[in-house]
């Protein structure tokens, strides 16, 4: 077990760090830019974070389950063949989707994002639907050591080029840029990797491609479901409320992904333990791991609470004090988010993929007609009010899945 915890705390280091980077880069352009500044990086971001999400089809969460069934097998080099041409596709019928819906209704859609800006902004998607695939690789290998020193590299690289965006007086396009000079370091160290380590020459395989499309077609509705759940509330907010109400909105929820490192950094390992070992097997490590940073976050959301005031201040001015409440209601959220965030590898590597699809699919929709019906009245607090209700149903059905797993996992112990 002790293996285990290093892991997760190495990575969690490697998190740490890009905390560090994101924490510098969150209170430089909220001081910088301003509320209406950050609801533009805000709008233009998510619509680029919506179509990665909705057009990537899930292919790097199937790549990890058809790694967990083949693990003594040879699969990289199709695996890396067959994603890098799906990911070339999906990038040219995503951009001409954009330019098509931004002349039909004349930039309308994308209510205060002009084309340029747009443009800069959708640079990033082949290079976020890419990060999708080869981040599910790496926790394949079980070699996220090797990811996470892509991603100090990737981090490093954008900061430095922030400084120079804002010496250069680049304001919200030269952000942007920043994000996109951070992912193609990202990009070309992990390629870099996985050159060196491929069986043989790197080539698609129709049969890893139908593999692929076959359990995505699964599995995808989970993604969606899940960006439904975290994201369109911001496009919501933007459309109803303006980009400065869209700047307080995404302070908070920034602040609350920042503070899931440590699960995401569990699911990320756990998910190379159960490439590795199995479901099953893995559960002796995966139960624990749920327990400790439940109870670890819960610590960490009550320390948050009394300190969140003053941090957020500290953090981008007293100009986004009116994203204080919002913050802390949201809080309530983070053990859901936990769950969620540390049981996904067991729906995916048992390979339920349309239960996961189906129940997060219920989910998003349901946080959709509640931001749709809350938002409009209530502004940010109707779109919290709707991620709380939607992630306490979260708690009680990946609990069930978590008993489910010591049922199973108490059968294979018997024998």
């Amino acid at each position: 077990m002790f293996f285990l915890w290093k892991k997760i705390f190495l990575t969690s280091g490697t998190k740490i760090y890009s905390l560090l980077i994101g924490f510098i880069t969150l209170t430089f352009t909220a001081h910088w830019l301003g509320p209406e500044g950050r609801g533009l990086i805000a709008a233009s971001t998510t619509w680029v974070s919506m179509f990665s999400t909705f057009s990537d089809l899930s292919l790097g969460q199937v790549a990890i389950h058809i790694a967990s069934n083949n693990r003594n097998q040879q699969w990289l080099s199709n695996m890396l063949g067959s994603l890098l041409l799906m990911m070339g596709i999906i990038t040219l019928l995503c951009w001409s989707i954009i330019l098509i819906l931004f002349y039909i209704s004349k930039g309308a859609i994308f209510n205060e994002l002009s084309f340029d800006l747009l443009l800069i902004a959708f640079l990033l998607l082949p290079l976020l639907i890419w990060d999708n695939y080869a981040s599910s690789i790496f926790m394949a290998l079980d070699k996220v050591e090797v990811y996470n020193k892509t991603i100090i590299y990737g981090k490093t690289a954008g900061l430095l080029f922030l400084v120079a965006a804002y010496y250069l007086s680049y304001g919200v396009k030269g952000v942007l840029v920043s994000m996109i000079i951070s992912q193609i370091v990202v990009s070309l160290m992990g390629q870099k990797y996985f050159l060196k380590n491929a069986e043989t020459k790197i080539c698609a395989s129709i049969q890893t491609m139908k593999s692929l499309i076959k359990g995505g077609a699964k599995l995808h509705l989970n993604t969606i479901g899940s960006f439904m759940i975290m994201y369109t509330d911001i496009l919501i907010i933007s459309h109803y409320h303006g980009v400065v109400v869209t700047g307080y909105f995404q302070l908070a929820i920034q602040l609350i992904s920042i503070m899931l490192i440590i699960p995401v950094s569990a699911s990320m390992i756990m998910y190379g333990q159960i490439s590795q070992k199995g479901p099953d097997l893995a559960w002796l490590y995966h139960r624990k791991v749920l327990i400790y940073i439940t109870l670890f976050m819960i610590a960490i959301a009550c320390i948050a609470k009394l300190i969140s005031k003053w941090a957020i201040v500290i953090v981008a001015g007293e100009q986004f004090l009116p994203s204080v409440p919002i913050f802390d209601l949201m809080l309530l959220a983070l053990v859901g988010m936990t769950f969620s965030n540390i049981m996904a590898s067991q729906w995916i590597g048992r390979g339920l993929f349309i239960y996961v699809s189906i129940m997060t699919t219920l989910s998003g929709f349901g946080n959709l007609i509640l931001g749709l019906f809350l938002i409009p009245q209530y502004g940010m607090l109707g779109a919290v009010y709707g991620t709380l209700i939607t992630y306490s149903v979260s708690i009680l059905i990946n609990g069930s899945m978590a008993i489910l797993c010591e049922f199973q996992y108490r059968k294979i112990e018997k024998f």
